[in-house]
Parts: structure tokens; C-alpha cells; sequence
């Protein structure tokens, strides 16, 4: 997407010319609840029983996720989680091809 289609969009400082490309992703709307708006006593039991939370851990290690959180999973359902906002994938904004 164009930078100046995105800048309505985010609260943040581009840096860069309105017709620069950038890199996006954009994937359907997940219904249920992020994990940092929870109570952690709530969710942290629920979560480390949840039998693809070691694939999860295993994508974002392997995507270089460099801002993975809590707020990256939502709570869809009482055992079901999904992992959501990749942005900062390969290193992020400094991701190089040397890297």
C-alpha cells in the first residue's frame, strides 16, 4: 500500500514520501479478546494448556517477530487461541536482506 493510504489509518510518523510502497498484510477481523486486556490469573493457565501454543511460539521465532506480546493473542473462545499482528516480522523496520 501507498504510505499516504496508510497514514489516516495509524497515529505514527511515516518519515517518507505519501507514494512510497509499503510492505502490508491484512488478513480477516477476530472476534474474542486480546490477552492484555485480560487479568492474567484468567488466561495464563487457559494459554499454557492450550495444545498450539508451542507451534505459536515456534512461528514467532521463526518469523523474528520482534514485538511479539501479549496483545498478539486473542482469546476466541475458553481453550482457543489465535495469534494476530505481525508487523514487525524479519527484524521489523531495520530488516535487511544481509539479515
Amino acid at each position: 500500500m501507498r504510505v499516504g493510504d496508510l497514514e489516516p489509518l495509524f497515529d505514527m510518523e511515516w518519515n517518507c514520501a505519501p507514494d512510497k510502497l509499503w510492505p502490508c498484510w491484512a488478513t480477516e477481523s477476530i472476534e474474542g479478546v486480546p490477552l492484555d486486556r485480560m487479568d492474567a490469573g484468567m488466561w495464563a493457565e487457559r494459554l499454557a494448556c492450550w495444545p498450539r501454543l508451542p507451534d505459536a511460539i515456534a512461528v514467532h521465532e521463526w518469523l523474528h517477530h520482534t514485538d511479539a506480546n501479549a496483545g498478539n493473542i486473542i482469546a476466541v473462545d475458553l481453550d482457543q487461541f489465535t495469534i494476530v499482528d505481525h508487523a514487525d516480522i524479519l527484524g521489523g523496520e531495520r530488516w535487511s536482506r544481509g539479515h
